[in-house]
């Protein structure tokens, strides 16, 4: 939770990913708040999603999926990164 507070700015870009697949990619639009919401998650930062897909990690390569497959919940990428998984979209 460490990084999610203190080290993701507004601005930053990001995946989601779960169960072998990306789920979207989008950009950090706000700083680190709090919301109680029942059976969510309180820690929040706002997004701008650019694309919502569901598309197999199988599809990017082999560098991109090893970086999402690592085990911590935010795994910083670098602009080719970036560039792969958006050619890959």
């Amino acid at each position: 939770m460490d990084k999610f507070h203190k080290e993701m700015k507004i601005g930053d870009k990001i995946v989601a990913y779960g169960d072998n697949c990306v789920w979207a990619v989008g950009e950090v639009i706000s700083e680190s708040y709090d919301k109680d919401e029942k059976f969510l998650y309180s820690h929040r930062r706002d997004v701008h999603w650019y694309k919502i897909v569901r598309r197999d990690v199988d599809h990017f390569p082999q560098s991109v999926r090893n970086k999402l497959s690592d085990a911590n919940s935010i795994t910083p990428l670098d602009y080719e990164d970036w560039d792969a998984i958006i050619a890959c979209l």
